[in-house]
């Protein structure tokens, strides 16, 4: 993969998702193949990328091809014995088949997997902690380091405009409550631009 030329600019373009802008059309997209997708055909997609900075600030633009879409999270439907959740694996946090089209991006200093190595495989990385309920691992670091992790999901994001904003750290303390999900480093930053919540 080329390196991305974050170009500096006087003016940062409008954060809207059209490609259009005068900034964007300035650059030449770097192109980052993916693999192992849900929901997309044979699990690989190109997504192209472009930045652009401002004094402290930088604006990146993502673009993929998306077919199909998926337009569905954990549906509800109601059955003569109530309301019923749709769903193939989410007790286990492994959703695949009811669950939207999401896209997540990590930002780190270090260049090793998963930023600061923070992805950990295995049903149970940490000795003294739960493992993830889909037994495939859990993301935190060892080092010390935070990586900073942008995460869109078209049903739940999509619609408010915005992005969630989480990291991965340090291994958070384990649960205080049984049958609580532990996530290993991985959490949200406070929602002071608002956001979803789960109902």
């Amino acid at each position: 993969v080329a390196a991305l030329d974050v170009r500096h600019v006087n003016e940062l373009p409008k954060i809207d998702g059209d490609p259009g802008d005068a900034a964007w059309q300035a650059l030449t997209p770097v192109e980052v193949k993916t693999n192992r997708g849900a929901n997309v055909p044979d699990g690989e997609v190109t997504v192209r990328v472009r930045g652009v900075y401002r004094g402290d600030r930088v604006a990146m633009l993502f673009e993929w091809r998306d077919s199909p879409r998926s337009q569905k999270h954990l549906p509800l439907i109601k059955t003569d014995n109530g309301w019923k959740l749709l769903q193939t694996k989410y007790d286990i946090q492994d959703e695949d088949q009811y669950y939207e089209d999401k896209f997540a991006v990590m930002f780190a200093l270090n260049p090793e997997i998963g930023g600061g190595g923070s992805s950990h495989l295995g049903p149970k990385p940490l000795d003294d902690k739960p493992g993830a309920p889909g037994k495939r691992g859990l993301h935190y670091t060892t080092d010390g380091s935070y990586v900073d992790v942008w995460h869109w999901k078209s049903v739940r994001t999509g619609p408010l405009r915005q992005v969630d904003d989480n990291h991965f750290g340090p291994p958070l303390p384990a649960p205080d409550k049984p049958g609580k999900r532990y996530t290993g480093g991985y959490t949200q930053d406070p929602k002071t631009g608002g956001g979803f919540e789960q109902n």
